[in-house]
């Protein structure tokens, strides 16, 4: 378990604080649990799943794990591909759902880490009609990548 403590107080006092707060949770010994193998099972690979809300909402999430890339923090791969994604000027994904009335954002980035690796994850928001053209709407983000 780690803490990270950000205040105006002095350090003194915010290290009073936490050593108050904390210092009665017992250090187990343990590590962070590693997994090994990959994030999805071939039989979960290249799978849609629905899922029906329970509010109004309307999105479509893609998920693709990476192998990690915390080492490569100096050159942000996950970054430059989030964010070429996620452009939203002329000639982008978002740019074009949006001139066929499907979609009204797009997110791009890294989701959930994991110590196996990292996982990409992109989101779009789809208007009433985009929820008729899901197909449509994964075929361009694929040609797109």
């Amino acid at each position: 378990m780690k803490l990270a403590v950000i205040g105006k107080e002095p350090l003194d006092t915010l290290q009073e604080w936490v050593v108050g707060k904390f210092s009665a949770i017992p250090n187990k010994g343990k590590s962070a649990p590693f997994f090994e193998g990959e994030a999805f099972e071939a039989v979960h690979k290249r799978k849609l799943f629905q899922v029906v809300p329970v509010r109004d909402t309307r999105t479509i999430h893609f998920y693709w794990p990476l192998p990690p890339l915390k080492h490569l923090y100096l050159n942000s791969p996950a970054r430059l591909i989030s964010h070429l994604i996620g452009h939203e000027g002329p000639g982008s994904i978002l740019s074009l759902l949006k001139k066929k009335v499907w979609a009204n954002e797009l997110s791009a980035g890294l989701g959930q880490r994991f110590s196996g690796g990292d996982m990409l994850h992109v989101r779009i928001s789809l208007t009433e009609q985009g929820l008729n053209f899901t197909d449509e709407i994964s075929e361009i983000l694929f040609q797109y990548i």
